[in-house]
């Protein structure tokens, strides 16, 4: 062979001998790389393996804890059957009390009922006193009798000052006295048979309950009714007035205490319908009636003298400034005359009715007198009154006055609820008509 084939064999042979280290080096180096990825593997099994257990660990951990937190259920629930037990224990026990509560409150009602009743047959009676230095005595409404703070004090018989109601004052057994703020009534109201309907001392009553329907009281005032529904005694302390009215018997009459002072003869033939006809005139001021009416007043009763004191408060206001004597002369001649015979012809209108002894229509007679005055007279009265006591000179005031204390009295004026005293009234007015004219 020549040299190039020689070569060409020798280059050919060294080609193949490098395919094959090349071949072996790449099969070297593929089980390198395997061996590579089985420890990276191995490595990677080892990390799981190890985040495993952690998480096994934490899953024991949990499992642990909620095994505490079942058993806490558990015991929460046992706990709370326990507690369903004692309240059905306790439901049972309240039940048991509430059944004797009941029974105790059924027992209450009954002492209460008791004590209530005690206190409509026997109680203490304090009549609360204003700060005032005189005082007056009313019997109905229009039979004043004037007392000083000290006289009050000491005590007064109010029957030893009622001389003007013959076979009467001896048998009224009411007195008054003073006692620090309070104002004490002592005395002894009958029946017309003599059977004794209440006793007061110094306060301390005591009633015959057969005898009555009903009595009430606050710290201003007490008043009976009867089994009739009538007002058998009311009296009532109004700033410095103490105030007396009801039946009032002696061994020949009846006397009634309300507008004005009326008697009746025992032995006269219609005596129950006279005596029914003035009684039944006299407005009760308390409630007799419902489950807790002692001390609460007649609302009727009191919206009616608010109303009426509002309408005072007004005319005590009005007066005639503005006019001239001359002009208020005129004018109070003018009133002085239409009331003057007005009064005049409805008291002898009267006179002559008591005397054909039909109370009854003297009772309507009197009535639309009074009503004439609430309506009519009263406010101009005041007004005249107001505008007069300016223009007369104080001194010729208090000569009048001296004579007689209760000439030109405002309360006269306001509340004279009689015949006599709307004369009075008239009269005033007439006395301060002739002192002006004398200026």
């Amino acid at each position: 062979m020549d040299k190039i084939t020689v070569i060409l064999i020798i280059f050919i042979g060294l080609g193949s001998a490098a395919g094959v280290i090349l071949t072996v080096k790449k099969l070297l180096n593929t089980e390198k790389n395997k061996n590579d990825i089985i420890d990276s593997q191995r490595n990677e099994i080892s990390t799981l393996n190890n985040d495993l257990n952690l998480v096994n660990k934490e899953l024991q951990l949990k499992q642990i804890e909620l095994k505490a937190k079942s058993d806490s259920i558990e015991n929460l629930t046992k706990d709370v059957l326990n507690f369903s037990k004692d309240i059905d224990f306790n439901t049972k026990t309240i039940e048991g009390l509430t059944n004797e509560i009941s029974n105790i409150t059924k027992s209450t009602n009954i002492v209460s009922g008791i004590i209530k009743n005690e206190q409509r047959q026997k109680g203490i009676l304090k009549l609360k006193k204003s700060k005032f230095k005189k005082f007056e005595i009313v019997y109905g409404n229009n039979m004043f009798l004037e007392k000083s703070l000290t006289e009050l004090e000491k005590g007064i018989e109010l029957g030893d000052n009622m001389l003007k109601i013959k076979n009467f004052s001896k048998e009224f057994k009411f007195s008054v006295k003073f006692s620090g703020d309070d104002i004490l009534i002592s005395g002894i109201l009958h029946e017309k048979n003599g059977t004794r309907v209440i006793e007061l001392k110094d306060g301390e009553w005591a009633l015959n309950k057969a005898s009555v329907f009903s009595i009430n009281y606050d710290d201003t005032a007490i008043e009976i009714i009867d089994n009739d529904g009538y007002v058998l005694l009311q009296i009532e302390v109004i700033k410095n007035k103490i105030y007396f009215k009801g039946i009032f018997y002696s061994n020949t009459m009846a006397v009634v205490f309300n507008d004005g002072i009326q008697s009746v003869s025992l032995d006269s033939e219609d005596f129950e319908q006279n005596l029914k006809s003035k009684v039944s005139t006299i407005t009760r001021i308390f409630k007799h009636t419902g489950e807790n009416y002692l001390g609460v007043r007649n609302p009727e009763v009191v919206r009616e003298r608010k109303k009426r004191i509002e309408i005072i408060n007004e005319e005590l206001l009005q007066n005639y400034n503005e006019l001239s004597n001359l002009i208020l002369i005129d004018i109070t001649s003018k009133f002085v005359n239409k009331y003057s015979l007005l009064f005049n012809n409805t008291r002898n209108e009267m006179i002559n009715l008591i005397k054909q002894n039909n109370m009854s229509k003297a009772d309507i007679v009197h009535e639309k007198m009074m009503t004439e005055y609430e309506s009519s007279i009263r406010a101009e009265a005041i007004k005249l009154r107001n505008t007069l006591l300016k223009r007369i000179p104080e001194d010729r005031l208090k000569r009048i006055r001296d004579q007689n204390p209760m000439s030109m009295t405002l309360e006269n004026y306001i509340n004279p609820n009689g015949n006599p005293e709307i004369g009075g009234v008239i009269e005033d007015i007439n006395i301060m008509l002739q002192l002006l004219k004398a200026e």
